[in-house]
């Protein structure tokens, strides 16, 4: 083989491991990526009138900053941290492990028996996490004050759910994952106690 072609073969040899070094690069960064990505819950209470109250809550060891929803809201508070961007609206903050988030907000277009898409973090797929609502106590005004804390919610002050209540939302669970193994019912029993104090019997874990 000529000089040409061993210079040639050599090229290519060394865009090859370039090429191999930097996908193991990238690879290398996905673990890391994946533990940031938040854990979340979050409900959707009807106060009436077209009005609705939203509770984000961290529920993993990380903090994040804020969420978004695609709804087209008016009326939102509180103003100051969350934006409304016509067919969806964010709200800023940091929320650290155990803190919650209130937002009330208006929309015609939304039924009481609906749920919401949420996206808790920012900064791209590996930095969020998708939570869809379950539904809340309802209400009968904006339970959120004014001032620069509006809408926080400190870790110990979020309620418990009620048992009727944590076994209406592993009902729902349930209906959606009719074919879930007993390990899977039993993960999601644990999650339930974990993010709202549901301590619920193998009876209704079935």
């Amino acid at each position: 083989m000529g000089r040409l072609g061993t210079a040639g073969l050599r090229g290519r040899r060394k865009r090859r491991v370039a090429a191999l070094a930097a996908l193991l690069g990238v690879l290398a960064l996905v673990p890391a990526a994946a533990a940031a990505r938040p854990s979340a819950s979050a409900t959707l209470s009807y106060v009436g009138n077209s009005t609705f109250v939203l509770t984000v809550s961290n529920t993993g060891p990380e903090a994040f900053e804020g969420f978004n929803t695609a709804v087209t809201a008016t009326n939102l508070v509180p103003a100051s941290a969350c934006e409304n961007k016509e067919t969806s609206f964010a709200c800023r903050g940091r929320l650290l492990p155990g803190e919650g988030k209130l937002v009330c907000f208006t929309d015609a277009a939304l039924s009481s028996s609906e749920t919401l898409l949420i996206v808790a973090g920012s900064g791209g797929l590996a930095n969020e996490a998708f939570v869809e609502t379950m539904s809340g106590p309802a209400l009968s005004a904006c339970p959120i004050a004014a001032g620069p804390e509006a809408g926080r919610i400190r870790g110990k002050q979020t309620p418990a759910w009620s048992r009727a209540r944590c076994i209406r939302a592993y009902k729902a669970w349930r209906k959606k994952h009719r074919h879930a193994t007993r390990r899977a019912r039993t993960a999601e029993g644990r999650k339930l106690r974990k993010q709202h104090g549901c301590r619920l019997s193998a009876s209704v874990l079935r």
